[in-house]
């Protein structure tokens, strides 16, 4: 009877979401996934040195500037304020640097609950929750420290608010509408249409045209948050970003303007046919309708490195079938509603639409995932209760807890067992083990130094990982991205032009892809790998860590213990990572 009257609380159900969505969220997060991509670096270690020292690594950059950091690739603004609090007082770790976002994207399903409680009842809103804690997009991006999850968050939050409240508490509304825009560079370009159609809609559906001084104020928030920002551009190097978003490259268009009419045969509509305004249109919606390409969302998923998951969708196969019935569901019987989330579907898109940075939709267009997810939960609850029969209502409820399991149970494999190994490098695993054979050499005074076209991006990984940044360290690192002196105790990191030639006694790794005709190299090394086809990533010169232990020929054999680390001895770090080809 108690259990009875907790699951008809709400209040229960959120609690319980949550719990839910933390829990998968956490487990082994120390250890997957299993490195930090180089852009979200530049959010963590920076987020620690504000912790310490209220500005970025190098001291030029401070919150209050609500700029991105000079000398960096231009990221959102805030996130280095959101995390310092939580990133600061911890042990630099993968779990230090990824909590907050597991916590952030668990509460995200129970805001997408509270929604559906709002907009459809109580059953379809605790489907809808569920759907959002097994979520594969929502597992993978909620357990890394990718800027979108946030950005999700607080631009669904600020609808939450739109819908609950009355009166002027609607203006608590631009707070997470704020740190969406604040906290993700693509969301920007939706920041306006989005809370266009979320005003309108409770305006009108909800408040029923009430409030209209509240949303005009409301309105006139979001003009300066926009329109100070553009003004703002000009100074920053987000203006590099800028010159990144626009719907057509002349010079592109043009030139596939003249490659096509060359393949043609002479015709009369040839001109009529093959032009810019063509060509353009078919690449402009090539790009916007492949953000809904069912094999991408439901069955297979973008092929960027750092964002591509092991044979396996951001959804569930059995999610297309769900979201068609609750697309036609809603469409047939609640039609306002969807107008409402279709017009949210239809301008998620845009960022990947206007970016001539390749195609990505994980990230860019991430902003349909929760309303994807609506969708597919209204199409559960309607197939379950559209009939009175109760038979029917328990079979039909059971066969699709059956399906799900089975569906969660193979996607948690994939992403915990094969996802490390099949995806090491989307997860900068490289940098990882640099750090820790770097942290061995200091510990045996091994001078080692480590040559990269750009040394300043491992020499950030080597920081965090080695967890040398504290109180006392700042100043000192603060002084080596200042003046590009990248060095730690015995530890440098350069590029080739500043190495002329490999000492005698000092151990060298150098990344296998960059260019070093001048050194005079050796033939005999070791190597850092990739541990899907152990192909070389780094290749280690003079060592004097791992060569005295028995080396594997490639990566193989490995175990979630093995994932730790940093906590590894020094023989069990170089006899799981450390390939030597030459062994027989």
């Amino acid at each position: 009877m108690i259990l009875k009257k907790l699951i008809a609380k709400p209040l229960f159900l959120g609690f319980l979401l949550f719990f839910i969505s933390l829990s998968v969220r956490t487990i082994w997060l120390d250890k997957i996934p299993i490195g930090i991509v180089q852009d979200n670096m530049i959010f963590v270690l920076n987020a620690k040195a504000v912790y310490y020292t209220g500005h970025d690594v190098s001291g030029k950059w401070n919150p209050f500037s609500f700029a991105p950091i000079p000398d960096e690739p231009a990221q959102a603004e805030l996130p280095y304020t959101l995390l310092a609090p939580v990133i600061g007082p911890l042990p630099s770790s993968l779990f230090a640097a990824h909590i907050f976002y597991a916590v952030i994207n668990s509460l995200l399903s129970v805001v997408l609950f509270l929604i559906t409680l709002q907009l459809v009842g109580k059953s379809p809103a605790f489907i809808v929750g569920l759907l959002a804690s097994f979520n594969p997009w929502n597992i993978f991006f909620g357990r890394a420290a990718f800027e979108a999850s946030l950005a999700v968050f607080f631009y669904i939050s600020s609808l939450y608010l739109l819908l609950k409240t009355s009166g002027w508490k609607k203006l608590y509304a631009i707070i997470p509408l704020a740190f969406g825009f604040y906290t993700y560079m693509a969301y920007k370009i939706t920041f306006l249409p989005y809370f266009f159609i979320i005003a309108f809609y409770t305006w009108r559906e909800i408040d029923h045209k009430r409030y209209i001084k509240q949303y005009i104020t409301l309105l006139s928030f979001c003009f300066i948050i926009f329109f100070s920002f553009l003004i703002s551009i000009k100074n920053q190097n987000t203006s590099a970003r800028l010159g990144e978003t626009r719907f057509i490259s002349s010079s592109e268009i043009a030139a596939e303007v003249n490659m096509t009419r060359q393949l043609a045969i002479q015709n009369p509509a040839t001109n009529f046919l093959i032009n810019k305004i063509t060509i353009a249109g078919k690449n402009i919606l090539t790009k916007y309708f492949g953000a809904f390409s069912p094999n991408q969302l439901f069955f297979q998923n973008e092929y960027t490195l750092r964002f591509a998951l092991f044979n396996h969708g951001y959804f569930y196969v059995a999610d297309y079938i769900f979201f068609v019935i609750g697309f036609c569901y809603l469409f047939a019987h609640k039609r306002k509603l969807w107008l409402f989330l279709t017009s949210l579907l239809v301008i998620s898109p845009l960022p990947s639409v206007v970016s001539t940075v390749g195609i990505s939709y994980a990230m860019r267009s991430s902003l349909y995932i929760p309303f994807l997810i609506l969708f597919i939960g209204i199409g559960i609850w309607h197939t379950i209760t559209f009939t009175k029969n109760q038979k029917y209502l328990i079979v039909s409820t059971i066969i699709i807890i059956i399906i799900y399991a089975i569906l969660v149970a193979n996607f948690l494999y994939i992403y915990f067992f094969i996802q490390p190994v099949y995806m090491s490098e989307g997860a900068n695993f490289s940098s990882r083990l640099i750090a820790r054979y770097a942290a061995i050499a200091i510990e045996k005074n091994i001078p080692l130094t480590i040559i990269s076209n750009s040394p300043k991006t491992p020499y950030k990984d080597f920081i965090f990982y080695s967890n040398n940044y504290n109180r006392q360290t700042a100043e000192y690192f603060r002084n080596a991205f200042l003046t590009h002196n990248y060095t730690y105790k015995n530890i440098s990191f350069t590029d080739c032009k500043h190495t002329k030639q490999l000492e005698n006694g000092r151990t060298y790794i150098l990344n296998a892809g960059d260019d070093c005709d001048a050194l005079k190299i050796p033939k005999k090394s070791l190597s850092i790998v990739q541990l899907s086809d152990s192909g070389s990533v780094y290749n280690i010169y003079q060592d004097a860590v791992c060569s005295q232990f028995a080396l594997k020929r490639y990566a193989s054999d490995f175990t979630l213990h093995d994932f730790n680390v940093e906590s590894l001895s020094q023989k069990k770090f170089c006899e799981t990572f450390i390939i030597d080809y030459s062994n027989q």
